[in-house]
């Protein structure tokens, strides 16, 4: 989900960040993407626990609204500058999504789904429920990653659905959120809807 990269493009908007760090939104909206395949991820982070492998990304339009359909993706392109050269800078990103729930996970022998280390909700909890019936329901995805410091550098942030992955396709508000310790960086809101 996370690609540095160098595609360029006009700022959408700006916000202010913290300790001189600042993000521009260079494009928000909706993407297409061909499915190439899946990389397991042995923390789960994912409803699925799996990362998706693509090809042929490309850029289709801005906009807040993102119809769900077999490839289409949320996708954000943004620059984060103001940074010091010298230094490293520990980013977290932060998705909160509709509720997506997972019936077919394994088990801790008592017929309620585990998940021990709490990952997919971040350090916070709550978001992650187990029932007999209805396995985890989750609502946030977070993970963090360094960014050296430099002039600028660009992230993409995206979420691509495809019907291979029923639980993720829900219909609702999504926020796309960076932090550089508590400081919000960004708080982006896209929709989607069911075509």
């Amino acid at each position: 989900m996370y690609r540095p990269g160098g595609v360029h493009g006009q700022a959408a908007s700006g916000t202010d960040g913290c300790n001189g760090l600042q993000v521009r939104v260079l494009e928000a909206g909706l993407a297409r993407a061909d499915y190439a395949g899946e990389t397991t991820d042995n923390r789960e982070r994912l409803a699925y626990g799996v990362f998706t492998e693509f090809s042929n990304f490309r850029y289709v339009r801005a906009t807040h609204r993102v119809p769900l359909a077999d490839g289409n993706w949320i996708h954000m392109l943004v620059e984060v500058g103001g940074m010091n050269p010298e230094r490293e800078y520990l980013i977290r990103h932060v998705i909160l999504h509709p509720p997506m729930r997972v019936i077919d996970l394994p088990d801790n022998g008592t017929g309620i789904a585990e998940n021990p280390n709490g990952t997919n909700d971040g350090p916070g909890g709550g978001g992650v429920e187990a029932d007999r019936d209805a396995g985890r329901t989750y609502r946030r995805f977070e993970y963090s990653f360094q960014i050296k410091g430099s002039q600028s550098s660009q992230l993409y942030l995206n979420w691509g659905f495809y019907d291979r992955y029923p639980a993720e396709m829900v219909s609702g508000d999504w926020k796309f959120q960076l932090y550089y310790y508590d400081c919000v960086l960004l708080d982006y809101k896209f929709t989607t809807y069911q075509e």
